[in-house]
């Protein structure tokens, strides 16, 4: 068996496990960041979520630790701007861990206050679709 040098095995990196997620607001709100966490990982550079627009759309995406072989999971929080119900909080997690499976989940509180609803594919990476409104 033959093995590799420090220096060859510099320029190999790790498959990324990573979320490449669409923000959807259907709504005549604007959706304001309140809090944008990974627990594991990273999100990446300039693609950290942020307000959605009423009507708009925004993307995100997190990946793994370079160099390691692990996934991502976290979370982000939006409020929906000028809602009549007072304050409606989005919340929409996401999960690509390096062992199991792939899983999102999107929630609103008060419930009822908008319709949220979530719907993922997982092929090299993991894309969750999050609709709101």
């Amino acid at each position: 068996m033959e093995s590799k040098t420090a220096s060859e095995l510099e320029g190999l990196q790790y498959e990324y496990l990573e979320v490449l997620a669409l923000v959807e607001n259907r709504t005549s709100w604007e959706m304001t960041l309140n809090a944008a966490h990974v627990e594991w990982g990273k999100f990446d550079e300039g693609k950290s979520p942020v307000n959605v627009p009423a009507n708009g759309k925004m993307e995100f995406s997190a990946r793994g630790r370079d160099s390691s072989p692990s996934g991502t999971n976290g979370y982000a929080t939006w409020t929906l701007k000028d809602h009549p119900a007072g304050k409606v909080t989005v919340k929409a997690a996401f999960s690509n861990p390096a062992a199991g499976f792939c899983k999102a989940g999107i929630t609103c509180e008060p419930a009822g206050a908008v319709s949220v609803k979530v719907e993922g594919k997982s092929q090299n990476s993991f894309k969750p679709h999050y609709t709101i409104g």
